[in-house]
């Protein structure tokens, strides 16, 4: 029954429709496209609990990234040209693969609230998806009552806006979606890479891994050790691997022979950098556990 609901929205040829491959999830109510457009999911609202929104943002990403995906518009907001004042297109996104609503997929599945600013021609679709979501207690549901929107109305206050900061590096490919483009020869692959960087790219993500029932980022992790320290090793630096917490969100290096210098160089190296945020660590740390510890904040 969901999946026949989900279907009732396809786009429609009065509609403005382009297909786009999404080569980027930054937050749990906002994609990036081939080409570099955000794309703010028309008429969702994200949670606003930390642990709920991130469970939205993952369930986008094995969802979406490196999907071809169906962008259609609201006619009704043609008057703004489509875009919120943060520069994303609103839009209605549809999974080309099998015509999956994934705005409505976030609300039947209590992943997303409705916000109905700027929400026309879908509303009472996904409004009635928000109110048997609420009814089945599914998701966000589970601790609340109302949306934040109807809180505001009930309150009679403003809506509080949820900020938004566009990041430069979001124009790129997430390195999952750079890798699996690379390994097919996708020409949409264009970023250069040193001999080094190449070299410890490979020594990670190897076909036997990509090949495995893990997730790829999962197994990534269990084998980051082995392939650092092989890394590390020609410089005669040794290193201990300390993942804390349950998803590793902190990885903690104990390098024996290097130095914060050693430290600073290596996360200087763009890639390096970018393979940390891949795998969404918060925080990467070396340390030789005497004179000296550096810490790298990932932005996410």
């Amino acid at each position: 029954m969901l999946v026949l609901l989900l279907l009732l929205f396809l786009p429609t040829a009065a509609s403005a429709v382009e297909t786009k491959v999404v080569i980027r999830v930054v937050s749990a109510d906002t994609l990036v496209i081939d080409g570099g457009q955000y794309v703010k999911l028309l008429g969702i609202r994200a949670p606003d609990e930390q642990q709920q929104a991130l469970a939205t943002r993952k369930f986008l990403s094995s969802t979406l990234l490196g999907q071809e995906v169906s962008i259609e518009t609201d006619g009704a907001n043609a008057v703004f040209g489509h875009k919120d004042k943060y520069g994303r297109l609103l839009a209605y996104v549809y999974r080309l693969s099998d015509n999956l609503f994934v705005n409505g997929a976030l609300i039947v599945h209590g992943l997303a609230f409705v916000d109905t600013t700027n929400l026309h021609k879908l509303r009472t679709g996904l409004l009635m998806y928000q109110q048997q979501a609420r009814k089945e207690r599914r998701g966000i549901w589970q601790t609340t009552d109302y949306s934040p929107q109807e809180l505001a109305e009930k309150n009679k206050v403003p809506l509080p806006e949820q900020p938004f900061t566009p990041n430069e590096r979001d124009k790129t490919p997430d390195l999952r979606l750079e890798i699996y483009w690379a390994k097919r020869a996708d020409p949409r692959f264009r970023t250069a890479r040193s001999a080094e960087e190449a070299n410890f790219l490979a020594s990670i993500y190897q076909e036997d891994v990509l090949k495995g029932t893990l997730p790829v980022m999962v197994q990534v992790r269990r084998n980051l050790a082995s392939a650092l320290n092989e890394h590390f090793s020609a410089g005669g630096v040794q290193l201990k691997v300390e993942a804390v917490g349950e998803e590793a969100e902190i990885l903690k290096f104990i390098a024996e022979g290097m130095d914060q210098n050693d430290a600073e160089k290596f996360l200087a190296v763009p890639f390096n950098k970018e393979l940390f945020s891949g795998l969404e660590f918060k925080e990467v740390i070396f340390t030789d556990g005497a004179n000296f510890s550096y810490t790298y904040k990932v932005e996410h």
